[in-house]
């Protein structure tokens, strides 16, 4: 029976989380056990007034305790927990500590990618979920202090979460890999995550999930 606190993986966005919470998290034969229903958590959503930490993790205990007594590592995985990129990572730091308060114990899993890319991907993810500024609109602040959060550049700083995490949980207790080590190397990938957590590596043959939409498509 394993003893460790869970695994959160915060993502970012556009960095292979649908693939790694398909294909691995979701693997109990590579040693994981995914943690369902963080949206009801409130983990992000609750109204900082409204946010308890107790009660939290009074729900998610059980879960995690379930997993823990098959000798797997629960993990809970959620691109959103590093921020929103179209808003900024506004609230970044809020769920980190929110994070801190329901997960003392937890260990932390970043994946980055170079930030030309990502702001290419995050773009195009922009666009397929209905945006209708140019690219130009998209990345431009506008000259007066907006009163709703908008993209910034500094989101992709991603320098600023990795430390307020280490602060949190912890230097030894926070993985960062990148993206482009799980495109081009992912046996590699996955065997820094499985020294990182004392489990065996997975070798998956799962199919590349949310593919990015041409540039024809989303001129069209």
């Amino acid at each position: 029976m394993r003893t460790e606190g869970p695994l959160l993986h915060i993502g970012y966005h556009k960095t292979g989380s649908s693939w790694l919470q398909k294909c691995v998290f979701e693997n109990a034969k590579a040693g994981f056990s995914r943690v369902r229903g963080l949206k009801k958590l409130s983990l992000v959503e609750a109204n900082p007034f409204d946010f308890e930490a107790r009660k939290v993790s009074k729900k998610i205990e059980p879960r995690i305790r379930e997993a823990q007594a098959r000798n797997l590592v629960p993990v809970l995985s959620r691109e959103r927990l590093s921020g929103n990129p179209h808003s900024g990572g506004y609230d970044s730091k809020i769920i980190a500590d929110r994070l801190a308060a329901v997960f003392p114990t937890a260990r932390v899993l970043v994946v980055i990618r170079e930030q030309i890319s990502m702001l290419v991907s995050v773009y195009k993810q922009y666009i397929q979920i209905g945006g209708a500024a140019t690219f130009q609109q998209y990345v431009t602040r506008p000259s007066v202090p907006p009163r709703i959060p908008l993209f910034r550049f500094d989101f992709f700083e991603y320098h600023r979460l990795i430390s307020y995490y280490q602060d949190l949980f912890g230097a030894t207790n926070v993985l960062v890999l990148p993206y482009e080590l799980l495109r081009t190397q992912p046996e590699k990938f996955l065997e820094q995550i499985g020294e990182f957590l004392d489990v065996p590596a997975i070798h998956s043959d799962g199919r590349w999930q949310n593919v990015s939409a041409s540039a024809l498509t989303l001129s069209l």
